[in-house]
């Protein structure tokens, strides 16, 4: 986990709202993970996803229709993540993560994640984990 991002769950986990994953000490009705669009879509078969983000989307709606979970997801939207730049010289595909990142919060939801790294219970409610899916999906095409 990034300083950043300890720092934001930190606070959240702070405001009594929020359960905070794997951290102890749930509170709150709010639940919060941490997930890395790059290693949710590695877990799916896809490494070199920022130069594909057709792929990344469309493995986003695989994996959830492989946990039994149709998306209606309006075509604008899709196409919006395939383009959106924040207005570097290369295309960075923020939306694409925003929208992987998504589908990886609903299958969590819907019990279809794991911790990506099985490690040291001590390290973990220390340190956090970073979620992925734990379905199989297609392979990119």
């Amino acid at each position: 986990m990034t300083l950043l991002g300890n720092a934001l769950l930190a606070r959240l986990w702070e405001s009594h709202q929020y359960r905070v994953l794997p951290f102890p000490g749930g509170r709150g009705a709010g639940e919060i993970i941490e997930v890395y669009p790059g290693a949710t879509l590695r877990q799916m078969g896809l490494s070199n996803y920022k130069s594909r983000p057709d792929e990344a989307i469309r493995l986003g709606l695989v994996s959830c229709a492989a946990a039994g979970i149709t998306l209606d997801v309006d075509l604008r939207l899709m196409a919006l993540c395939c383009r959106y730049n924040s207005g570097g010289r290369t295309p960075d595909h923020d939306a694409a993560d925003a929208f992987v990142s998504l589908c990886a919060a609903i299958l969590h939801a819907e019990g279809a994640c794991r911790a990506a790294v099985d490690g040291d219970p001590f390290l973990k409610e220390r340190e956090g984990a970073v979620w992925v899916p734990s379905i199989a999906c297609s392979p990119p095409v």
